[in-house]
């Protein structure tokens, strides 16, 4: 492996439970090779991200139910580099984040999910962090 190929890669190896700080900086912080070529591009700087953020909310949902607290960390290091690097949050997770609390929320371990046919059918989902309700609506398919 060339010398260029490795500093890229140490450049790109960002520890899941680093703060977005430190992440931040090694992003940001010399962004060019020793070697004098190109920097990162942001497209390639968001693509990483998004690897990123969809390994810290996969790792949140596992460790959870072991150990609340370091779950809640990688959730809130996942929403830092998704403001940061301007990502959108996959759509398996983004109902993920309670809107009141901006706490990890899953399903059977910290919050209550309920289907409502009043009015227009919709879920509810219920933090048990903070009460918070979010109301997601049931949309019909038309034929």
């Amino acid at each position: 492996m060339a010398d260029s190929a490795k500093t890229m890669v140490s450049i790109l190896q960002i520890h899941p439970t680093k703060s977005v700080k430190e992440i931040k900086y090694k992003l940001s912080s010399n962004p060019f090779i020793d070697d004098g070529s190109m920097a990162l591009s942001k497209r390639r700087v968001r693509r990483i991200a998004s690897e990123r953020v969809k390994l810290l909310f996969k790792m949140a949902e596992e460790t959870i139910s072991v150990d609340p607290r370091l779950a809640q960390r990688y959730a809130s290091i996942a929403r830092g580099l998704e403001t940061h690097c301007k990502v959108k949050r996959p759509a398996e997770y983004r109902h993920t984040i309670c809107k009141h609390c901006k706490k990890l929320i899953i399903p059977g371990a910290n919050c209550r999910v309920r289907l409502q046919r009043r009015r227009e059918p919709h879920v509810v989902i219920t933090c048990e962090n903070c009460g918070g309700h979010m109301r997601i609506p049931i949309r019909r398919l038309r034929c």
